[in-house]
């Protein structure tokens, strides 16, 4: 099994923020759809299963 760091598997700079909001923040990803991003609306569940599924199989997560 292939080990790692926690500073390769962690994005800080989004953690420290995430950690730190005051409000919660509605946005519209309507504007961003020009850009590229249309897959912004899909099912979450399924997603970040998927996800875990990857984690596992690189031996990230147990």
């Amino acid at each position: 099994m292939k080990t790692y760091e926690l500073d390769e598997v962690v994005q800080w700079g989004f953690v420290d923020f995430i950690c730190n909001v005051e409000t919660d923040a509605f946005q519209d990803v309507n504007k961003g759809r020009p850009f590229g991003f249309h897959e912004m609306n899909g099912d979450i569940e399924t997603k970040m299963m998927n996800t875990f599924k990857e984690l596992q199989t690189e031996k990230i997560i147990p």
